[in-house]
């Protein structure tokens, strides 16, 4: 598991989408001092609350250096909190194998291994909700701390959080007719979210003003939740798209991704189905477990803001409903399924390592392929259990990630062009044209200085034209195309495919 989620981590520089705004804001607490109101540059950004920037800033400040690996660490460590939840419910129910097996499983699920190894606030956002779920499957007694645990959430993710995990425990407990307990918990959850919030909101207020809290509270609360016409829209900044991020998404959206949550154990999950359903009355556990895979989805279809992504803390459903699956009596139809999905597994994790030969070369990539289909027919042989698959898969993943991931940054990382930009605004005042989440932290991170955003293609027209030595950022896109052509300039280009920069010198 260690292995799984530590692989991945501080073997590559900034990767888009979420890291680079991350790091943004990360730059901003260490060298600015900016804790209290997350900013890339001088904007505001504050899509979401700071709880991630602020653990990924305190790594870099601990680490005493601002590096990717260190920005990265509180999402594996999120990660692995994850499965312990997950280890803790199982072996409290069915004991250490299948605790054992239960954990091996989700350190290979595509949701928690993919959130696990990016620098981002929304795999807060599935521990959270993992706790939650675990908290209430606990039963009464921890309602204190599942109330503490959804209030503390916003910091994670706004309000997403609650409004994953509430509905579902608000139906169970309704459908059980335990009022007072469901009662009980809402108002202890408003109470400890008046507790918690407050200082936050006095201290953005404080770094923002009026504008910030209407941010937050309104624009990325209701702005996710309802749709208004543009010209009820409040003015906002250049970093804020609340009111219309997410929208093209259907419909269905949620019911199109719902089997990706399980992968790879997506069959696995449809053979449990059954036991979450039939008979779950005298399962309280199974019960709201079928509960929460039916809730989740239509409470996010509610929203008008859709991303597949929004579904993937109900990863939680699938995993404990396999775990409920594996110390069950099977039909043969289960078993079948059970069957095929491990043996698809194997030639998955296989097929990948194979692929990274293919694709990257070299002896390591090659003799790695080679270890790893002969490992994979072993475990096919002598082996094809849960456990062993669970176990071969998860090893076999930290092995692919170990050999690819160092050729995938040489192709995505940018780092190498602003490593030499750095070298050319020595000495330069430094400008760039275009400020959003996905570029433009990229020059405060690597560049270590503010970089102030002009207001107009003509002023750094005039920038580069005038007698002080000056740099400026363009897109690369737009250069590319000619629009910097009229220009005198001298140009340092990121290489093909970066998606970053053209840095401008007169």
């Amino acid at each position: 598991m260690l292995l799984t989620l530590c692989v991945g981590i501080f073997d590559h520089e900034i990767w888009s989408p979420t890291e680079p705004a991350v790091a943004g804001v990360a730059w901003n607490m260490v060298d600015r001092g900016h804790w209290a109101a997350p900013m890339i540059g001088d904007a505001l950004y504050l899509e979401k609350p700071p709880l991630y920037y602020w653990l990924g800033a305190l790594a870099c400040s601990a680490g005493g250096r601002l590096d990717a690996g260190l920005l990265r660490l509180p999402a594996a460590l999120a990660g692995l909190g994850a499965l312990a939840l997950v280890g803790w419910i199982v072996r409290r129910r069915h004991g250490d194998d299948a605790a054992a097996v239960a954990v091996l499983l989700g350190a290979t699920a595509i949701p928690i291994l993919e959130l696990a190894h990016r620098a981002t606030p929304d795999v807060l956002a599935l521990f959270f909700a993992f706790l939650g779920f675990a908290l209430y499957a606990r039963g009464s007694r921890w309602d204190w701390a599942l109330a503490a645990a959804l209030a503390a959430s916003f910091y994670a993710k706004n309000f997403f959080v609650l409004f994953v995990v509430a509905p579902p425990i608000a139906l169970d407990l309704l459908l059980q007719r335990e009022w007072r307990r469901a009662l009980r918990l809402g108002f202890a959850t408003l109470g400890f979210s008046a507790l918690f919030i407050a200082p936050w909101a006095l201290a953005l207020h404080a770094a923002g003003g009026d504008e910030a809290l209407r941010v937050v509270f309104v624009d990325n609360t209701l702005g996710r939740l309802v749709d208004v016409a543009p010209d009820a829209w409040p003015s906002m900044g250049p970093l804020n798209d609340a009111w219309t991020a997410e929208r093209d998404g259907p419909l269905w959206t949620y019911l199109l991704y719902l089997p990706a949550i399980a992968a790879p154990w997506t069959l696995a999950a449809v053979a449990a189905l059954p036991l979450l359903y039939r008979r779950a009355g005298r399962d309280a556990h199974r019960r709201f477990l079928g509960i929460a895979l039916l809730t989740v989805p239509l409470v996010l279809t509610l929203a008008s803001s859709r991303n597949s992504a929004y579904l993937r803390p109900l990863a939680w459903v699938p995993l404990l409903a396999v775990a409920e699956l594996l110390v069950s009596p099977l039909r043969r139809w289960q078993r079948v399924l059970l069957e095929v999905n491990l043996g698809l597994v194997l030639a998955a994790v296989a097929g990948v390592a194979a692929a990274i030969a293919v694709r990257f070369g070299g002896a390591m990539a090659v003799g790695w392929a080679v270890c790893c289909v002969a490992a994979a027919v072993f475990v096919a042989r002598r082996q094809r259990n849960p456990f062993g698959v669970a176990a071969f898969a998860a090893a076999g993943l930290a092995g692919s990630l170990f050999v690819a991931v160092p050729h995938i940054d040489a192709e995505r990382s940018t780092a190498a062009f602003f490593a030499a930009a750095r070298g050319e605004v020595e000495g330069r005042a430094v400008y760039a044209t275009r400020i959003d989440d996905r570029r433009y932290p990229l020059l405060t991170w690597y560049l270590r200085r503010p970089v102030p955003v002009l207001a107009s293609r003509e002023e750094a027209i005039a920038r580069l034209a005038g007698g002080e030595p000056v740099g400026v950022f363009v897109p690369e896109g737009p250069y590319r195309r000619g629009a910097w052509d009229d220009v005198p300039h001298r140009a340092l280009e990121a290489p093909s495919g970066k998606r970053s920069f053209v840095l401008l010198l007169n």
